[in-house]
């Protein structure tokens, strides 16, 4: 059968924080709601295994639940698959089970990489890597193998806490993923200066990103967001990089600084990207 998952668990949490912070009407629907799914992975099959990504997931996504936000699908493990990130092929992106391009505007994907051997490297880079059960390979090549937002897809925002999938040397290599993306987050760095297994990373990131009703938790543009909780449990040299598309410079500037997941904002072209990035 294919891939099931009941998220009782979630919708139990989910209830009983409407039912105490928030006592609306549960017929009624926040228009600024959105929906998210994320992807996490800690079997590996052995040596590489991870031990923090699925409860990374979990809180990320908790304040987005807390926040009235819903979700579409929560993979683990063996459940995310290599081609849930590929434009081509079948299945892919829009797999309606689980297609990070399908069902959902922000994705949170925390698993393994790829770090090239410098940071000056002529070699490929910008790598997610899967332990699937299916949709094989396991290696997305995002810079050649994927395309968000395009084709009917509804993704907004590509969230990605792994080792150097957004390599700021070859940073223009990304252009082709925005097919109506708007926003790309994750880390640069190389085989000696690489982000670490974290579970606090996606929690903060969550919390500034997804806001809740309390005035201490004020939600942040999301590259603002990740400039502040991407380099939480990384090593040195290792650099924190959002990137926005936009139809005109000054528009891809604006969403940089300046675009929330709820802000609502009509995808963009690729004409222009623009980014950021601090380092530790």
């Amino acid at each position: 059968m294919r891939r099931t998952l009941f998220f009782l668990g979630v919708l139990l949490v989910a209830a009983a924080l409407f039912f105490f912070f928030d006592n609306r009407d549960p017929r009624t629907v926040d228009a600024s709601a959105i929906v998210l799914s994320t992807g996490a992975i800690n079997d590996y099959g052995g040596s590489a295994n991870l031990f923090h990504d699925i409860a990374e997931a979990n809180d990320f996504r908790a304040w987005y639940i807390f926040a009235g936000n819903s979700v579409f699908t929560a993979w683990t493990d063996g459940n995310v698959w290599g081609s849930d990130f590929r434009d081509k092929g079948s299945p892919n992106d829009m797999d309606p089970s689980g297609g990070s391009d399908k069902g959902s505007q922000v994705y949170y994907y925390t698993g393994h990489g790829s770090c090239p051997s410098s940071q000056t490297t002529t070699s490929p880079v910008d790598f997610l890597i899967v332990h699937g059960n299916f949709g094989k390979p396991d290696t997305t090549h995002i810079v050649t193998d994927s395309i968000w937002g395009n084709s009917g897809g509804r993704l907004q925002f590509m969230l990605i806490d792994a080792s150097c999938p957004t390599e700021v040397p070859e940073i223009t290599q990304l252009f082709p993923i925005f097919g109506g993306l708007h926003m790309v987050t994750g880390n640069s760095g190389d085989v000696n200066h690489d982000t670490l297994d974290s579970e606090a990373r996606g929690n903060e990131f969550g919390i500034q990103t997804a806001g809740t009703p309390f005035i201490f938790f004020p939600q942040l543009p999301v590259g603002d967001a990740w400039m502040n909780t991407g380099l939480i449990d990384v090593q040195s040299q290792v650099c924190a990089v959002a990137a926005a598309a936009g139809n005109t410079r000054d528009d891809a500037i604006n969403r940089r600084e300046n675009e929330r997941v709820t802000s609502g904002w009509s995808n963009p072209s690729n004409n222009w990207m623009a980014w950021k990035w601090v380092c530790n």
